[in-house]
């Protein structure tokens, strides 16, 4: 189903930038969202909350800014939290 929506939270997509166990699950919801199959949606405060995972795996400041490009060039769908 074209444009099906999947919610995911940091850490599935701390993954795709770490090698653990359902790494491959997560770089498959990545594809499938970078060939249009589905829309990713996050809250917005994803991105923070995907440098301080992987800043507790030891990425330097470089790999942390990489990382953070990628979610962003991701075009992710990002959702603001309710108050």
């Amino acid at each position: 189903m074209a444009g099906e929506k999947k919610v995911v939270d940091a850490s599935v997509l701390a993954k795709w930038f770490l090698n653990e166990l359902d790494t491959a699950k997560a770089l498959h919801l990545r594809d499938e969202h970078v060939s249009g199959r589905i829309i990713i949606i996050v809250p917005e405060i994803l991105f923070l909350e995907v440098a301080n995972a992987l800043r507790y795996k030891n990425n330097n400041e470089e790999e942390l800014y990489k990382a953070n490009q990628s979610l962003w060039n991701a075009q992710l769908r990002i959702e603001r939290l309710n108050s």
